[in-house]
């Protein structure tokens, strides 16, 4: 056998290793990394699709509509108002005050009794204007009358006096009105027993240092007999109006 011969074997030979090399899929390092990459991106998918199904979703009665939930709660002498807001958290904010305190959500009332039973609430206004010794006017607008009571008119004896004494115990001051039977007289004014916030009966306290007389009208008479009985003695110790004789 000639040396090209020989030379030419052991090129076929070594040239059939290779080409077994490159077609061996087991083997081939480019085809591993093939299948490399493809286990990885199935792996990546997976759990992607994994994870966002578990997320949970918000439960139908978790959810909450904008506006005002209906619900109220006391806060000192105070009511709240809840508010829901947009992540369905509540927001509390002031409503309505109290005058006598708060119980389950609702005002406390204080309240006089008339001769039937029946029972009348009683609210807090601020005097603004001083009209004479027995009419002012209150916050709201309206005029209130005193009932049981009656003071001198313009002109008379003691008017200028029993208007100041009113001025002094209740003007730019929350008074307590309190109604009987009646709402209002004839002229459209409010009839009302009239108390200080520390608890002062206005209306009995003219009477009874001589500023204006007794003046019972039916049906609002629940406490007139209380004032009639201070009036004695204002007129046993000539004070004010029973000074003057004519009265």
């Amino acid at each position: 056998m000639g040396t090209k011969t020989i030379l030419w074997i052991l090129i076929g030979f070594f040239i059939l290793i290779n080409l077994s090399w490159v077609f061996n899929l087991g083997d081939n390092p480019t085809t591993e990394i093939k299948t490399s990459l493809s286990n990885v991106k199935s792996s990546l998918t997976g759990d992607v699709s994994t994870e966002s199904v578990s997320i949970k979703k918000a439960d139908e009665e978790e959810t909450c509509n904008y506006g005002y939930s209906g619900k109220y709660r006391c806060n000192g002498n105070g009511i709240e108002a809840e508010w829901l807001s947009s992540d369905c958290s509540s927001r509390w904010f002031y409503y309505f005050t109290c005058n006598y305190g708060c119980e389950n959500a609702e005002c406390v009332y204080e309240s006089i009794q008339d001769e039937e039973g029946t029972q009348e609430q009683s609210t807090f206004f601020k005097v603004t204007y001083i009209v004479d010794g027995d009419t002012l006017d209150v916050s709201t607008g309206e005029r209130v009358r005193l009932i049981c009571i009656d003071t001198p008119e313009r002109g008379e004896y003691y008017y200028g006096e029993a208007s100041d004494y009113l001025k002094s115990l209740t003007l730019n001051k929350e008074v307590d009105l309190v109604k009987d039977v009646s709402e209002t007289d004839r002229y459209g004014r409010l009839l009302r027993y009239i108390y200080l916030k520390d608890g002062t009966f206005v209306n009995e306290l003219l009477v009874e240092n001589g500023y204006a007389k007794a003046d019972p009208h039916s049906p609002d008479t629940t406490l007139c007999p209380q004032i009639q009985n201070v009036e004695d003695k204002a007129k046993n110790n000539n004070l004010g109006i029973w000074a003057e004789e004519e009265y």
